[in-house]
């Protein structure tokens, strides 16, 4: 399943991205300006409801609108998220730097001033927003999309959240025909590029190569195992998956 997505406006990047990606056939519906509601409280009772507008201008005005003598604040709030915004262009330019290079850059510890991303990155969601205000209304508002990536406030990087924040500036979008519809028109330009996709075939194991490199993959097969080969191996099952369950225990046990 999937719940919506972002930057999926007239011109974006993004939805150039996913025209290329579907061969232009997945078409995407927006959700209403007002998007998204925070209740806070009890949402049968005196609970309060905030709502979170699309539009990078109106986003911010109707947080103003409603949270009236909060303006500092809230263009406090904005101008650290568009600062990470452009921090995260610099951040990527940084990864196609020379190793010896990109290095230098983080020992010498001038990247957190020379990038904000960087910077904002080791301070928590909680800690930025409480340094902008004491009301803890417009703190939850501010914080309310969290759960799309699932770490507390108190845990969360101030740059990751801003990065969602971004992302759903302009308004939310949802595949026409349901989610099943990306799958669908993928997997025909990834056939017609020579690649190939299995579908309930859960990967058990990554293989290495006699110099400990990933080439292939071990998959389920009804009762048997399947052993697939590729140049490249890239896992999205996250660190935990990938470390403790699927590389081998040898390859675990390196630094």
């Amino acid at each position: 399943g999937i719940h919506y997505v972002g930057q999926m406006q007239e011109g974006s990047l993004m939805q150039f991205l996913v025209d290329q990606l579907t061969d232009g056939q997945l078409e995407w519906a927006p959700l209403p300006a007002t998007y998204d509601a925070v209740v806070l409280g009890d949402p049968q009772g005196a609970g309060k409801t905030f709502h979170i507008h699309s539009g990078e201008r109106e986003y911010y005005q109707r947080l103003k609108e409603q949270f009236p003598g909060e303006a500092a604040a809230i263009d406090e709030f904005q101008q650290l998220v568009k600062s990470t915004r452009r921090g995260a262009m610099l951040l990527g330019i940084l990864k196609m730097l020379p190793r010896f290079l990109a290095m230098l850059l983080v020992r010498s510890k001038l990247l957190p001033h020379l990038c904000p991303f960087s910077y904002l990155a080791s301070r928590s969601l909680k800690e930025v927003v409480d340094g902008l205000t004491p009301n803890p209304e417009l703190r939850a508002v501010l914080s309310y999309i969290f759960p799309t990536y699932g770490v507390l406030p108190s845990k969360a990087s101030f740059s990751m959240h801003s990065i969602l924040v971004n992302h759903f500036l302009h308004g939310a979008w949802y595949p026409k025909g349901g989610a099943g519809e990306i799958a669908f028109h993928i997997i025909p330009v990834i056939r017609k590029a020579g690649g190939n996709v299995f579908g309930k075939a859960p990967v058990q194991r990554i293989l290495l190569d006699p110099q400990g490199r990933a080439c292939g993959v071990s998959v389920k097969k009804g009762q048997d195992s399947v052993d697939i080969f590729a140049p490249v191996i890239i896992s999205d099952a996250g660190i935990f998956n990938t470390y403790e369950r699927l590389l081998p225990a040898e390859a675990r046990a390196l630094p």
